[in-house]
Parts: structure tokens; C-alpha cells; sequence
């Protein structure tokens, strides 16, 4: 019973978990938590050592229930479809949020 009461406020605090450190990062991060509903978590890590080149994103969004990982890729790619073009490399992973 207490699990099913503390399940809602766990997901709200989810929803404001955003690990991203510099300024492109938050951006990247805001504009995924803006263009996906019931996003979770939203990492953003530049791994090209700072020069904005390459990024590691991992997202848990409602919006990737019931969707292939080809699917959710897609929809990540159409939302940072302007920042693709200025990256060399992207290691994206997505998932949606475990079953209630």
C-alpha cells in the first residue's frame, strides 16, 4: 500500500532528474524534456572532452512505450535533428519507463 501511495511522488521527482553539466548539455537535456512527454531521466555527457562534438544521451520518456528502439531513436534524432549536423558521433539510449 505505502508502495502504490510513494509510486506518483517517485515518478515527480523523476521527471526533474536532469544530469547535465555545461551549458549545451542543459540545453540539449530541455529541449529532449520540452519535445517528449512523461520524460523521467534525461542524461546529457559531452564525451569528445568538451569540444561539443560528440555526446552520450540516455532517456526514459512515456513516449517510447510500445515503440521499437528504431522508433524511439527516430524521434530523438527528429528533435536534435539542427545539433546532428554539427556532431561527429552520438551514443544514444532510450527506454521507456518500467510498467506501474
Amino acid at each position: 500500500m505505502l508502495r502504490a501511495q510513494l509510486r506518483p511522488l517517485v515518478h515527480q521527482l523523476r521527471a526533474l532528474c536532469t544530469v547535465a553539466v555545461s551549458d549545451t548539455e542543459k540545453a540539449i537535456a530541455n529541449k529532449l524534456k520540452t519535445g517528449l512527454n512523461g520524460v523521467q531521466r534525461v542524461e546529457v555527457q559531452d564525451t569528445s572532452g568538451g569540444c561539443g562534438a560528440m555526446y552520450r544521451i540516455s532517456i526514459v520518456a512515456e513516449d517510447f512505450k510500445g515503440q521499437s528502439i528504431v522508433k524511439q531513436h527516430q524521434l530523438v534524432h527528429r528533435l536534435l535533428a539542427d545539433d546532428l549536423k554539427q556532431w561527429h558521433g552520438l551514443t544514444l539510449e532510450t527506454r521507456a519507463p518500467p510498467a506501474s
